[in-house]
């Protein structure tokens, strides 16, 4: 029976968290708390490896509102929501062997520096368009 359910728990695993990342992506876009684990029923393994996801969709997310034109704050608000992401993701020590998850946190790092140097290049371009409109030379 042990052995049964080890065979479909690895087949249905990959998919679960693809599931939770979706929905994890969803409400952090729509700006709601995001549930623990417990919360949705599914394991901390599924749960972190999705939730470390999440950041990756919403850089996506960021590159793809900033090159639109979308407000400086909501693109914050996403850079906010990688932040706390990581924040919370940093805290957790687990051995790599129970949640690979040590490499996907500095690999989100590596993301969210990215992100936030591309944030201020952002504000840097915002400033000088205003200055620029402001003395008729835009």
């Amino acid at each position: 029976d042990r052995v049964y359910w080890c065979q479909i728990y690895s087949q249905i695993s990959p998919a679960l968290q693809e599931c939770v990342e979706a929905y994890l992506y969803t409400l952090a876009m729509a700006g709601e708390k995001l549930p623990r684990h417990n919360e949705l029923g599914v394991s901390p393994r599924e749960y972190l490896l999705a939730i470390a996801d999440v950041v990756g969709e919403l850089r996506r997310s960021f590159l793809h509102m900033s090159s639109e034109g979308a407000p400086l704050e909501e693109v914050r608000k996403i850079l906010t929501t990688m932040e706390e992401i990581y924040e919370s993701l940093d805290e957790i020590t687990v051995p790599d062997s129970v949640v690979p998850l040590r490499r996907k946190v500095d690999a989100i790092r590596i993301v969210l520096d990215r992100t936030l140097s591309e944030y201020h290049f952002l504000i840097a371009c915002k400033g000088k368009t205003d200055k620029g409109e402001a003395h008729g030379d835009g």
